[in-house]
């Protein structure tokens, strides 16, 4: 009896072995048979799983951004002149129909507008401090009566060491005198000559000018 119970015991060990030993055996076939991992699409950043691998990359037309225009020049109008500056040149206006003229907020020159009889006066006096002449010209093919100096001045500060050299020339008026200035260099002959020709008085002494 006891025999028999070992038989059956043994029996039962070695079916459970066998059926363990099948389902690995399954297990390993349908593994064999699924996909290779080389094959499933990966997804990196922001590429699609779908996406395919010989896709053209998607580019964006933009409207080319048109050149901006040339600046114009600029026209300057007080209660007694007209004057057309260059490009690129900032205007400050000042009491007495004065103006400066600045770059890049740097003054280069200016109009200034003094009393001055020419009958009776040294043009001289009109001249800035410190200042000695270089050269002198009357102008010609000018609306009003025009004599350009170049001055050589010692600046008044005391940072600066060196003189600077500035281009005035006078429109003598009387009463009055328009000084159109600049240091010198920094406008080509062909501007500066362009700014004095559009050079325009609106009267003098309280009558009006003819032509100009």
């Amino acid at each position: 009896m006891t025999r028999r119970i070992w038989l059956g015991l043994w029996a039962g060990m070695i079916w459970s072995c066998t059926t363990l030993l099948a389902g690995c055996v399954l297990q390993q076939d349908g593994l064999a048979e699924d996909v290779p991992l080389s094959t499933l699409p990966v997804t990196a950043g922001n590429v699609s799983p779908s996406a395919s691998p010989t896709e053209e990359p998607r580019t964006e037309t933009r409207p080319k951004q048109q050149p901006l225009p040339p600046e114009s020049e600029k026209t300057v109008q007080t209660t007694t002149y007209r004057v057309q500056i260059p490009a690129g040149l900032q205007v400050q206006h000042a009491p007495g129909d004065v103006v400066y003229l600045q770059r890049d907020g740097k003054t280069i020159g200016g109009i200034n507008v003094y009393s001055f009889y020419k009958e009776h006066q040294d043009i001289t006096v009109l001249m800035p401090k410190y200042s000695r002449t270089v050269k002198s010209e009357a102008l010609e093919g000018l609306s009003t009566e025009a004599i350009r100096f170049l001055l050589e001045r010692t600046p008044t500060d005391e940072t600066s060491l060196s003189t600077v050299r500035e281009v005035h020339t006078y429109f003598l008026q009387s009463p009055l005198a328009y000084d159109v200035w600049v240091k010198d260099g920094v406008l080509s002959q062909e501007e500066y000559r362009a700014m004095l020709n559009s050079f325009h008085l609106f009267h003098a002494g309280g009558n009006e000018r003819e032509g100009g």
